[in-house]
């Protein structure tokens, strides 16, 4: 897992969740949950991963490159993208 800052409050991984374990997506999302309270950072993540969406305060759907909508929290909790 690779991070890289982009500036005082962004931050870049290179990691592909895509594929890997749950316990590893988990972790990471633990990571960035912590990072996001503690130091109150913003993530963009990109995932067609519904475990990812549920651990997620906000999501949208994204078609042909827009954003389509704001998936509504209770939407999140059983999405099965």
């Amino acid at each position: 897992m690779a991070f890289r800052s982009l500036g005082r409050r962004r931050l870049r991984t290179g990691l592909t969740v895509s594929g890997i374990v749950v316990g590893v997506a988990m972790m990471f999302m633990g990571l960035v949950k912590g990072l996001n309270k503690k130091r109150n950072q913003t993530f963009i993540i990109v995932t067609h991963d519904p475990l990812v969406v549920h651990e997620c305060t906000k999501a949208y759907t994204i078609r042909d490159g827009q954003i389509e909508r704001e998936l509504p929290k209770e939407e999140m909790d059983r999405t099965t993208l």
